[in-house]
């Protein structure tokens, strides 16, 4: 009987372990809304994986920008106080998109 269930519970983390790795594999072909529209970031999607706030800094683009480079994020796209970075988990391969968006001394950041 314990090897039965043993044998079921291999097969469940087998199976999980390949379901994680198909999207992590999804993750990285998938094309989110991304950008500033009307001065603002898109807003989240109902799913727990995007989260939104805003703060207030002194920090400029660039400072920010040289900041988070040698954290391994991957600059896509830059226009004046917009920046796009992804990042890539490094066991399942997720994708994520981290936007910045700096106007009159509030950040505005959606990963």
């Amino acid at each position: 009987m314990l090897t039965i269930v043993a044998t079921i519970i291999v097969i469940l983390v087998v199976l999980f372990v390949i379901r994680l790795t198909v999207l992590g594999k999804q993750s990285q072909s998938m094309s989110p809304s991304l950008g500033p529209v009307n001065g603002e970031l898109m807003e989240c999607p109902q799913t727990p994986n995007c989260s939104k706030l805003e703060i207030h800094t002194q920090l400029t683009p660039e400072q920010m920008k040289q900041a988070l480079l040698p954290l391994h994020l991957e600059l896509q796209s830059e226009s004046p106080g917009y920046l796009h970075f992804t990042f890539q988990s490094g066991l399942f391969g997720f994708v994520d998109d981290v936007e910045l968006l700096l106007t009159n001394g509030v950040l505005k950041m959606r990963s």
